[in-house]
């Protein structure tokens, strides 16, 4: 596995798993 796979595999994994939990932080923060 080379480095920049792996990049897209942290990624991939931090768009699919994090994102959604980012954005709800985010507007809660700014609506609270």
């Amino acid at each position: 596995m080379t480095l920049f796979s792996l990049f897209l595999l942290v990624t991939a994994a931090f768009l699919h798993g994090g994102w959604n939990l980012v954005a709800k932080r985010v507007a809660g923060g700014a609506a609270f």
